[in-house]
């Protein structure tokens, strides 16, 4: 066997016969036929499989890769909600802050002020 392989006129007709022979097999119909179809078989399998997987997963309710996803965005949803509620506690305060060094009188007549627009906005409702 070493002999053969070692003569170069001798690989270069096996490598032609195989050359020829596969050319003839590749451009024979039923062959053709027959892998399209195991293609095809082959791609249904794996259809088949991952939707298997996909229920066996539902079963164990595991979660899937959609579920992550949902459950990230509702978790940065919250996230956002939070800080937006801590900006505004920090705005409330502020304001209440500012307004407890001002001086009392200025509090008593902002006080009555917006009495009056509430009492105001209560009367313009009740007309209606």
């Amino acid at each position: 066997m070493v002999g053969l392989l070692s003569n170069p006129k001798k690989l270069d007709a096996i490598e032609k016969t195989i050359d020829k022979n596969l050319e003839k097999l590749f451009a024979n119909p039923a062959f053709l036929q027959s892998i399209s179809m195991m293609l095809n078989a082959n791609s249904y399998r794996k259809i088949l499989v991952n939707f298997a997987l996909t229920q066996i997963w539902k079963s164990l309710q595991l979660p899937n890769k959609r579920d992550q996803e949902r459950t990230l965005h509702l978790i940065h949803e919250l996230n956002h909600r939070i800080d937006t509620l801590k900006e505004e506690i920090d705005h409330l305060t502020a304001e209440a802050d500012a307004e407890r060094e001002r001086p009392a009188p200025i509090r008593r007549v902002q006080r009555r002020a917006k009495a009056e627009a509430v009492e105001t906005a209560r009367e313009a409702l009740a007309v209606q």
